[in-house]
């Protein structure tokens, strides 16, 4: 008897338990809270976050529920690729213009060169005045096939399918009894349109012919018999085809394993470089940190994680590891009003690169006196090659026109080994660089500054101060860009003059590029001059290309004097040039021939008979003899005879008739 009682005391005590946590499940789900996530709109591309917003207001749920609830996505979701550049849009889609009958929206460059690339341009598209509202909708989400519908509409399509199959089924069926019987089918070819075959089937004889049909017509599938037409086609396809689909197999099967290993020759033996863009906006106890992935070549590199490290007045107090697939994080536990110093690196199975630097000021908290925020969207438009044009925005500015407001530019070149992205410039704090900037003011609430005299070709960096009089903000995101080219402006270097003693007449010219070359040198211009020749200046040019740095020049005379010119080229124009003046070559000028007499050919009035002797000192065989003659009027010629001994050309001798 106890024992029963004990049991119908422990069944009770179970349907007790299960019944509270059904309830508070129930309830649970009662209480929960749904908002309207269709109707919100995204908010343009936060530049400095790479991040989008949306709130969406609550449609049912208990009363601890806030009226709103804000969504985040990474503005890299809805990247545009025009011409090779990568925009985010800024702004929606524009109301429709009844004029022109188009929409347009704002994109913003976000990856790719500023010289090809436009920093902002305007997308245009045609629009309905009707729908203008629900295809701009659409079309910002993005084309989802499988978009959620309502009850309402699912029924209403399913309905319309099965009334299409009832028709269908209504159209091919064939008024058949128990007593037809018909033969085998006929196949038809297959048919491209609809990929279907016919078959007519014909009634047998033993049937009743009164009440059956004569003929029957059934389809099917092309695949339920293949047809000629098939195969061929099949054999006919390209390797390409092929190609495709083998790397398609690939590709899914890599999805179905997991992530992809990577091979060993894919491995770098090297460690990560440096980053080289590093995003923070400071808060009253946290911070937003992002960053773009290290480079090298313009080509991502990759990385196994990074590292980030902040402290209050000292970097790197705190270090946290982030996964490699992250390019956000957020710094919590800071305290209002600190200066903090931020820096992230990259490591792989080989070591951790090198570090990048950034410095905040924290706001302070409520109640205290405001921060002045650092101007935002900081760009330098190239102009010429002296000149750069930097605008930025300030969006405490726009909120409050009011406040007066002077902004401070400061900017510097960058060396060749900081511009290559050396440590030392890797970073935007101003501790760990070099203190050689210039300080350039604009005018009040003028959100733009024009630099000049700057050197062409030239990398430099550019940064932003915002002040209200009595306080100043940090300063901006360091931005670099690249003057344009000018004509060389210094001539080449170290002109030398080499002479081999086994084979003269032969000279090698070698010098050093120019120390201001304002560009690419795209190619060396070389001269020789020299008058040996009727006292008349000959001159010879010599065209080298940019990577090469001498020249070897084959058809020069021993003992004549000669003067030679160096000049340097890039695609701007020709820069001045390097002389070596009166530079003899060593040995005996070539012997002159004895005699050249010219007489009429007794037969023929248009010709003229040459006769010359050979000189009687000659040091080595003559090979040839070159004949020039010139017209100088009507009716004298200017005959010249030239000796070839070996690689040497003999002194001339001239005579007229």
């Amino acid at each position: 008897m106890e024992l029963q009682v004990r049991a119908a005391l422990l069944l009770t005590f179970v349907f007790l338990i299960l019944g509270t946590t059904l309830a508070r499940k129930d309830k649970r789900l009662r209480n929960r809270c749904k908002y309207d996530k269709r109707s919100a709109r995204w908010s343009p591309c936060d530049t400095t976050l790479r991040l989008q917003t949306k709130e969406a207001k609550l449609l049912k749920g208990r009363k601890k529920c806030p009226p709103t609830r804000t969504y985040t996505r990474p503005c890299d979701r809805g990247i545009i690729l025009i011409n090779g550049c990568k925009y985010v849009q800024v702004s929606d889609w524009s109301t429709c213009d009844n004029a022109t009958k188009t929409s347009t929206r704002t994109l913003e460059l976000s990856v790719g060169d500023t010289k090809t690339c436009d920093n902002n341009t305007v997308e245009s598209r045609k629009c309905d005045e009707k729908n203008n509202k629900g295809k701009n909708q659409r079309r910002d989400r993005g084309s989802r096939k499988n978009k959620k519908l309502s009850r309402k509409e699912r029924r209403r399509r399913k309905k319309r399918k099965r009334l299409r199959k009832q028709r269908k089924r209504k159209d091919n069926k064939q008024d058949i009894s128990p007593d037809c019987r018909y033969k085998a089918a006929v196949w038809s070819k297959c048919d491209r349109k609809t990929r279907k075959q016919k078959g007519v089937r014909e009634l047998r004889t033993s049937s009743n012919s009164t009440v059956c049909k004569k003929t029957r017509v059934t389809t099917r599938p092309c695949n339920g018999k293949k047809s000629r037409k098939d195969d061929r086609k099949k054999d006919k396809e390209t390797e390409d085809d092929l190609e495709r689909k083998k790397k398609r197999r690939e590709r899914k099967k890599k999805r179905k394993d997991g992530k992809k290993k990577k091979d060993k020759d894919e491995i770098s033996q090297e460690r990560p470089p440096s980053m080289t863009e590093l995003y923070v906006v400071p808060y009253s106890t946290f911070a937003m940190v992002s960053w773009q992935p290290p480079q090298q070549d313009g080509a991502p590199v990759p990385v196994d994680g990074y590292q980030i490290g902040y402290g209050r007045d000292f970097p790197d107090v705190n270090m946290v590891q982030i996964n490699a697939s992250e390019v956000t994080y957020k710094i919590t536990g800071l305290e209002p009003g600190w200066q903090y110093i931020i820096s992230i690196r990259a490591y792989n199975h080989m070591g951790v690169g090198q570090a990048l630097y950034e410095t905040v000021m924290t706001r302070k908290a409520d109640g205290a006196k405001s921060v002045v925020m650092p101007p935002i969207g900081v760009r330098p438009l190239v102009l010429s090659a002296h000149e750069i044009n930097v605008t930025w925005v300030d969006m405490s500015a726009k909120e409050d026109p009011s406040q007066k407001r002077e902004y401070y530019l400061r900017y510097r070149p960058l060396s060749q080994q900081q511009a290559r992205g050396s440590p030392a410039s890797s970073g935007t704090n101003t501790a760990y660089l070099a203190p050689n900037f210039k300080v350039q003011r604009s005018e009040p609430q003028q959100q733009y500054s024009l630099v000049g005299q700057l050197r062409p070709h030239t990398k430099y960096e550019f940064a932003v101060l915002a002040s209200d009089g009595q306080r100043n903000s940090t300063w901006s995101m360091m931005v670099w860009n690249v003057t344009q080219e000018a004509a060389p402006s210094s001539p080449p270097r170290d002109l030398t003059v080499i002479i081999d003693p086994d084979t003269p007449g032969q000279v090698l010219l070698t010098w050093q590029p120019p120390q201001e070359a304002n560009g690419v040198i795209t190619g060396y211009d070389v001269s020789f001059i020299t008058s040996s020749i009727d006292g008349q200046p000959l001159e010879q040019r010599v065209l080298v290309e940019g990577s090469k740095l001498s020249v070897t020049l084959n058809t020069l005379s021993p003992g004549v004097t000669y003067d030679f010119s160096v000049n340097a080229k890039n695609s701007k124009g020709i820069g001045p040039p390097l002389r070596v003046q009166d530079y003899q070559l060593p040995g005996d000028p070539a012997p002159v021939p004895a005699t050249l007499t010219a007489s009429p050919a007794p037969n023929d009035p248009r010709a003229a008979m040459l006769v010359w002797e050979i000189p009687q000192k000659v040091t080595a065989n003559i090979l040839g003899m070159l004949l020039y003659f010139v017209l100088k009027n009507p009716c004298t010629y200017v005959a010249m005879l030239t000796l070839f001994m070996f690689r040497r050309h003999l002194q001339p001798i001239s005579d007229s008739h």
